[in-house]
């Protein structure tokens, strides 16, 4: 009963109408290998930045605790965040709190729960608020799409990137979803997913250019597997085991 209720997914999906599309500008490399890493690259700039990031909170507390004296405990790690927070916006404070926890031991974690409390509640006070993070700007999403290589692992990344884009998938939601967890509808897709709120639809729309529907078909024309997004080696073959957040292939 299962194989045929997955069967008949697949032709239900199959069936999809496609949007025109207006033709995606072309590759903005000369280099055709160049171009094809730029997804790949792009996907790491942030881990890069975060890196480097925690790497120098590290190094500016251990400066200032030398500078006055200061023991290496959750205390002085209170001190040192309260110091900051008069100039420091609440986003970098609670991220310098998550870097430094790699060389503070935290023993009373509620103590900064309610530290931050207090830090949120006073920069309301003082008309501070934290800015949202911005969004992928959509000529760069469409930069990356243009740039993907025509073969399997092009195909799977460019839908990658739109659901990614266009649903705001967790990346743990991403390499668990299965072709089973998503049904064709009149406006596009619906796609259940086990998250880490809970189970929840989510819904994708048909789009004219860029669009993360008719990118999904394509990469489910060559992959019949159970998962979604799956591995491919580097002789451009899939195998049939799905991605990790980790993994690179």
């Amino acid at each position: 009963m299962e194989t045929n209720n997955k069967n008949a997914m697949k032709t239900n999906f199959n069936t999809l109408k496609v949007v025109n599309q207006t033709a995606a500008p072309a590759v903005i490399f000369d280099n055709a290998e160049t171009a094809a890493r730029l997804a790949e690259i792009a996907a790491n700039i942030h881990a890069v930045n975060t890196a480097a990031a925690y790497k120098s909170d590290i190094e500016k507390f251990k400066a200032w605790q030398n500078a006055n004296q200061k023991e290496t405990n959750e205390t002085t790690l209170l001190e040192y965040l309260t110091e900051l927070s008069a100039t420091c916006k609440e986003s970098t404070l609670r991220r310098k709190y998550i870097s430094l926890r790699r060389v503070v031991s935290v023993e009373n974690p509620a103590i900064f729960r309610n530290f931050f409390k207090g830090v949120t509640k006073t920069l309301k006070q003082e008309g501070k608020t934290m800015k949202q993070a911005k969004a992928m700007h959509k000529d760069f999403l469409t930069d990356i799409c243009a740039a993907l290589p025509t073969s399997a692992a092009g195909i799977r990344n460019r839908a990658l990137f739109l659901l990614c884009y266009y649903g705001a998938f967790r990346g743990s939601e991403l390499v668990s979803l299965r072709w089973s967890d998503i049904t064709p509808i009149d406006k596009g897709l619906q796609i259940h997913i086990d998250g880490k709120t809970g189970a929840m639809d989510k819904f994708i729309a048909y789009k004219a250019v860029n669009c993360p529907v008719a990118a999904l078909k394509a990469w489910r024309n060559i992959n019949a597997g159970e998962y979604v997004f799956v591995k491919i080696d580097k002789g451009d073959t899939l195998q049939n085991t799905p991605l990790t957040r980790q993994g690179s292939n």
